[in-house]
């Protein structure tokens, strides 16, 4: 079971780390030499890899040169170099950070010479030599800032090429104990059987997924605008029965790491690069040495972070001589990191100038080492990437954007002869026993078994052919008016149909004796652009404290809210039916025609008309209700991902995403008994804010016109649980106030360490601290405040609604500690105002989990 859990944790942490961005791997760097034609033909070749004495893993970028010459290289990815020099040459020098510098003999009177060298890690302790002068790097990085505009490849209106994106997750560093665990064991023979796959210190590893997409990626500076169009994939992982979302998350628009931006954004943490505006605030810099890089004279200048713990790199950079370019980098971010489950990530990426000035990433590489847990096996990830054909200043016309990522339909059915054809370059060729042994794993029966649990656990459904049943946290409950609630549903599949999905459910609470029951049916009609429609019906018992309409994306919390005593309960029953359609990849409306049947379970009763001194209207003790509903999302750079039948969105980058509803009442409509209007504006944003941080905010403003019972306007949602949700107030009441009016703003300020980095005992146990404030202000009109019948018909006391002071708003105010065994967060929460309330709570420690890098 460790191993599955294992497999989990580095899937989480690869799809955290690509989805964000990422962009190529690495090409071999080559210098070439100028020399007489007669020196020239006395020469040695010399070649051989550069490795790491202990570990003997392969270094790159490793420094080889003749010392007082022009002659040198620079190891490829894999620790290989090449290298010719004069005959004389009696001596190489070898370098790379952190290593102790090598000096090797050169063999006489050969005309070829193959070479391994070993070099051990730097000695800590070293003397440092202070020199008066200024830090001769410095020149070289104000150089780089000056012209780092004309070097950025954002300065391009737009450009397209082909890329090659492949991805390996692998387990190695098996114990001897582990073997002989049942899983291991039946996974050990398989890699015995075949002995191909093992790692430097010969080693076997396992493979557990490999991924491979060509693409055609195009982007668009003004405005600014990415596409994707995956070509071809193949893809082998376990526990994973189908690629599609993989592919789409592998492919380019995940894979856009670009240094001359101010901050990178890996993991979801905001890292400095080494060559942003406050270079010199975050970094220390070592000239090292010049030399050729492709026929390039370049810098070689190593950087360190100024605080270890702040989120930076380690590693070297080649800057060009003469448009003080960056031509290749290698930087590592190491366990100091505040990261969880990451032992170190290396980056190596190599630039190729246009005949535009600007520089293009040729090649990425990226490693990742997922940190030791006891006595677990080690994993480690492999990205790589390079680009071919690249095309620069003929951007596509903006409707060529409407669709972010784009799967061809026959991209998961390439041919043989057509991967044969893409491995004829060697840059891209791969091993294809890594696919069998994959297969042949996940076809285990033990790895099926645990597969299945996981995602029982994960998902919340069970997978049983073309039906799913679930979900787990909806299959029993105990509260005050159904006492013990047992529910079951389900949902088709893509193995059902991939243009119906079919969905329901049937409970039955033992107190009450009812029977609950619902049913959807969604068709697909097209993924380009996204088009939908839909009919459900449904009956229920909901809340008006905690309507299950608003906690859709608050599972856990959803589940808690229907145990115990419920607030506000009633018997919902709702028909309805829907139709969506994307005009534009920035414009995605929806309409939702609806019935509603209201029937209380609580002493609720409310004027049919406004009463007067001398008139006492008609009392309404349940009502029927008839909308349609009109809802405009507008989002800039919003991601998508279709994940078989769905669609998954991962959110704005920069820009926020606005939600517009518009609800119209239609009285007389089935039956309907009320006429009214409302109106609703949502803002979600996410801020970087430099060093100080990043804030992420929602904003809402909302309206009901007409007078109508206080179940329809909008009842704020409180907490009165333990656990902390950004669905609610977290120190208000459940039911506590109402509005017909109302603006709200929830705010999150995450640190990044600006403080926990600089307390030693925080620092080591990778706390981290944030800042929230959430602020409530709203009204209710007279009239609807007079609707409220004091008795039912019956003469009991009707529940009592309040209402906020619109000239004083609702405010609390809360600071916490995130990452508390990886996993938890502790929020404290003050209540600032209406704290003279009965039986509430002014200060408030409300927990919660979530799996964070």
């Amino acid at each position: 079971m460790s191993f599955i859990v294992r497999l989990v944790t580095l899937y989480t942490s690869v799809f955290s780390i690509i989805r964000i961005p990422l962009k190529k791997s690495f090409l071999c760097f080559f210098l070439y030499l100028i020399a007489s034609s007669a020196s020239f033909a006395q020469t040695i070749q010399i070649s051989g890899v550069i490795q790491d004495s202990l570990s003997l893993d392969s270094i790159p970028f490793a420094t080889i040169y003749v010392k007082g010459t022009t002659y040198g290289t620079a190891s490829d990815y894999d620790g290989t170099y090449e290298l010719k020099v004069p005959a004389s040459t009696d001596s190489l020098w070898i370098s790379s950070m952190g290593y102790q510098t090598k000096i090797i003999a050169i063999p006489k009177n050969k005309s070829a010479v193959k070479i391994t060298v070993l070099l051990s890690e730097e000695l800590s302790g070293t003397e440092i030599l202070i020199v008066p002068t200024e830090n001769p790097a410095y020149r070289i990085l104000r150089s780089v800032m000056d012209n780092k505009r004309n070097n950025d490849k954002r300065k391009l209106s737009g450009y397209e090429y082909e890329t090659y994106n492949r991805t390996e997750i692998y387990v190695n560093n098996i114990s001897q104990e582990m073997r002989e665990r049942k899983i291991m064991r039946d996974v050990a023979g398989i890699l015995d059987s075949m002995k191909t796959l093992v790692d430097a210190q010969g080693k076997p590893m396992i493979p557990v997924l490999m991924s491979e997409t060509i693409s055609d990626y195009y982007y668009r500076t003004n405005p600014t605008q990415a596409k994707e169009i995956i070509k071809a994939v193949k893809v082998e992982g376990i526990g994973m029965d189908d690629g599609s979302v993989l592919s789409q998350v592998l492919g380019s628009t995940f894979q856009d790491y670009n240094f001359y931006q101010n901050y990178m954004n890996i993991l979801g943490k905001d890292f400095i690069s080494p060559i942003s505006e406050s270079w010199n605030i975050f970094y220390e810099y070592e000239l090292m040495d010049s030399l050729f890089i492709d026929s390039l004279w370049c810098y070689e200048i190593n950087f360190v972070p100024r605080q270890k713990q702040d989120l930076a790199f380690t590693g070297t950079m080649w800057i060009t001589d003469t448009t003080f370019a960056l031509k290749q980098i290698k930087g590592t971010i190491n366990k100091d990191a505040n990261l969880n489950y990451i032992d170190g990530i290396t980056f190596t990426q190599n630039l190729i100038q246009l005949s535009e000035g600007a520089w293009l990433p040729s090649s990425t590489h990226i490693y990742l080492d997922l940190e030791d847990i006891g006595k677990l096996p080690s994993m480690v990830a492999t990205f790589y990437s390079n680009i071919q054909d690249p095309v620069v200043n003929q951007p596509r016309p903006n409707n060529f954007f409407d669709q972010g990522i784009e799967v061809l339909e026959d991209a998961r059915e390439k041919s043989p002869e057509y991967w044969n054809k893409i491995y004829e370059d060697t840059t891209r060729k791969t091993d294809p026993a890594i696919y069998k042994v994959i297969d042949t794993i996940r076809n285990l029966p033990i790895i099926k078994s645990y597969v299945e649990l996981l995602d029982i656990a994960i998902n919340g459904y069970k997978k049983i052919g073309k039906i799913e049943l679930g979900s787990y946290l909806s299959c029993y409950s105990y509260n005050n008016i159904e006492g013990n609630k047992f529910q079951l549903g389900f949902r088709t599949n893509t193995d059902f149909s991939k243009k119906v999905i079919l969905k329901g459910f049937v409970g039955y609470g033992t107190r009450d004796n009812r029977l609950k029951y619902g049913g959807a049916a969604t068709f697909i009609l097209s993924r380009k652009p996204w088009t939908q429609t839909g009919v459900y019906y449904k009956y229920d018992i909901d809340q008006i404290g905690a309507p299950s309409e608003k906690l859709t994306n608050n599972n856990l919390f959803l589940a808690f809210t229907r145990w115990g005593t419920l607030r506000g309960p009633y018997y919902s029953r709702q028909v309805g039916v829907f139709f969506e359609r994307d005009l534009t990849k920035n414009i995605m409306p929806k309409v939702i025609f609806r019935h509603m049947w209201f029937d209380p379970i609580y002493n609720f009763a409310a004027y049919d008309s406004e009463p007067t001194a001398s008139y006492t209207p008609g009392l309404v003790e349940k009502f029927q209700t008839t909308e349609l509903i009109f809802l405009l999302k507008l989002s800039y750079d919003e991601i998508f991902l279709q994940n078989g039948n769905e669609r998954i969105s991962l959110g704005g980058k920069k820009w926020p995403i606005a939600n517009i509803q518009y609800t119209a009442g239609l009285k007389n409509v089935f039956n309907s008994d009320y006429s009214y209007h409302k109106l609703q504006l949502t803002i979600d944003h996410s801020i970087r804010f430099g060093i100080i941080g990043r804030t992420n905010y929602q904003f809402t403003v909302g309206k009901i016109y007409n007078p109508v019972p206080y179940p329809l306007i909008e009842n704020h949602i409180g907490n009165q649980t333990f656990f902390y949700t950004t669905a609610a107030f977290n120190l208000m009441n459940f039911f506590e106030y109402s509005s017909d009016q109302y603006a709200s703003i929830r705010i999150k300020h995450d640190l990044d360490g600006l403080i926990s980095n600089r307390i030693p005992l925080v620092r080591k146990l990778k706390w981290r601290f944030f800042l929230t404030t959430n602020v409530l202000v709203g009204s209710m009109s007279d009239q609807n405040k007079n609707l409220l019948a004091p008795t039912t018909s019956s003469g009991e006391p009707t529940v009592k609604i309040s209402s906020l002071d619109p000239a004083r708003p609702y405010v609390e105010v809360g600071y916490g500690i995130d990452n508390i065994f990886k996993c938890a967060r502790i929020d404290f929460i003050h209540r600032v105002t209406y704290r003279d309330v009965p039986d509430i709570s002014k200060f408030g420690i409300k927990l919660s989990f979530r799996f964070i890098i």
